[in-house]
């Protein structure tokens, strides 16, 4: 689990999901994370997802969220797909994608050997 900067809603934020807060987030969303990642983040996804990987930061609830979203859009400041970035990073920095999906998005701690273990599987 590695933590990813997130400064959408504060100064020096992180956002980082572990297996307990993916289930938190699938009882409040009433569906597996991983339909949420086929599906698609919408705006109560998102709204959730940040209530609670930045929950270490400070406990808000998805209203709150959305407000704060809201004047970002208004200003031009950020678009959708930058509410969405971190998200998906800190799903991925989870590890519940897999390795590969790991590597991809952080190469510099690919672990050596792993290409050649995949191909000789």
């Amino acid at each position: 689990m590695k933590k990813i900067a997130c400064n959408l809603f504060g100064e020096n934020q992180t956002i980082y999901f572990t297996i307990g807060r993916l289930m938190q987030l699938e009882v409040l969303l009433k569906k597996p994370i991983l339909r949420v990642i086929t599906d698609g983040f919408g705006l109560t996804e998102l709204t959730a997802a940040y209530s609670i990987g930045l929950q270490h930061e400070k406990t808000r609830k998805a209203q709150w969220y959305a407000a704060k979203m809201q004047e970002l859009l208004d200003d031009g400041v950020f678009s959708y797909e930058d509410f969405v970035q971190p998200v998906m990073h800190a799903v991925i920095a989870s590890g519940l994608l897999g390795r590969e999906a790991y590597e991809e998005l952080f190469p510099e701690e690919k672990q050596e050997g792993t290409e050649e273990e995949v191909k000789n599987g």
